[in-house]
């Protein structure tokens, strides 16, 4: 190659890394505060999107009031900006393009992180998680923090209970090796998987930890969550435009989780009967 084409080359290979770079930052979220959390403090209301279908999260009430575990986290986030919530009631497929248009200044609606939208979202930290929980009967042996080789001791030879085609169902079923064996047994429902588990049908089961909770909420000491298998943590959005109020958000919630709010939250809505080892 003679030194016309070296120095053709190297312009040509100069110009598509300017190219690559200019794309770079015009994909990248634009960072500018736009103000949102001085608007909510002026306008003296946060406004929460939310799909108030799901309790025990968000629902309504006879009245038509929205309550559950999410309208009061949401409530506490905002008396903590010193003004009010204002829970605006939406399908769950509009929450985001409410959010995008400004509608509504943060999402609290069983959200679970969705790296596809970090160019316009800020996710917080998480403040439930209900990823699925290998559960026994109360009492059993203390079976805390186990470890993989305990986790297989524990199944081996044991009847596992699962929701049909459900994220339980399809852990029991990688966890099944050639050193574990064991017999998953499905159901139609979490909720009968519970059951089956507490009248003996079944040695454990493993369930999502929402389904957990509201079965222990009316079945008292009759469950004993032994770990988590796998994480579905809910999170709060806000717009990648308003990095103060996304700030302020992830804020209130490590005050919230330090003073213990969150665990009554979680104790009040879902059950007090249950704690994780």
């Amino acid at each position: 190659m003679n030194l016309l084409s070296r120095w053709r080359m190297i312009v040509l290979l100069l110009g598509a890394f300017v190219v690559a770079l200019a794309l770079l930052f015009l994909g990248l979220p634009h960072m500018k505060d736009d103000g949102a959390l001085e608007r909510i403090r002026v306008r003296g209301s946060l406004r929460v999107g939310t799909d108030a279908s799901f309790p025990p999260f968000a629902w309504l009430d006879a009245g038509g009031t929205p309550i559950g575990y999410e309208v009061e986290l949401a409530e506490h986030i905002a008396a903590h900006m010193g003004v009010r919530a204002q829970i605006i009631n939406l399908a769950f497929d509009s929450l985001y393009d409410a959010l995008y248009a400004g509608r509504v200044d943060i999402i609290i609606s069983e959200l679970t992180y969705d790296a596809r939208r970090t160019r316009e979202v800020l996710y917080s930290q998480p403040y439930f998680d209900a990823g699925q929980l290998l559960v026994t009967r109360s009492p059993a042996k203390d079976d805390g923090a186990l470890g993989t080789d305990d986790l297989n001791h524990l199944l081996d030879g044991r009847r596992v209970a699962v929701e049909w085609g459900s994220a339980g169902d399809m852990k029991a079923r990688q966890l099944r090796g050639d050193t574990t064996q064991y017999v998953v047994l499905t159901y139609p429902s979490a909720e009968q998987a519970l059951v089956a588990l507490t009248s003996g049908e079944a040695d454990v089961a493993i369930v999502d930890a929402v389904s957990v909770y509201q079965f222990a909420k009316t079945h008292p000491s009759t469950l004993r969550i032994v770990c988590y298998l796998t994480h579905e943590p809910y999170v709060i959005a806000t717009s990648a435009r308003s990095p103060r109020l996304a700030a302020a958000v992830r804020t209130t919630l490590e005050t919230l989780a330090q003073n213990g709010v969150l665990e009554r939250l979680r104790e009040r809505w879902l059950s007090a009967a249950l704690t994780l080892p």
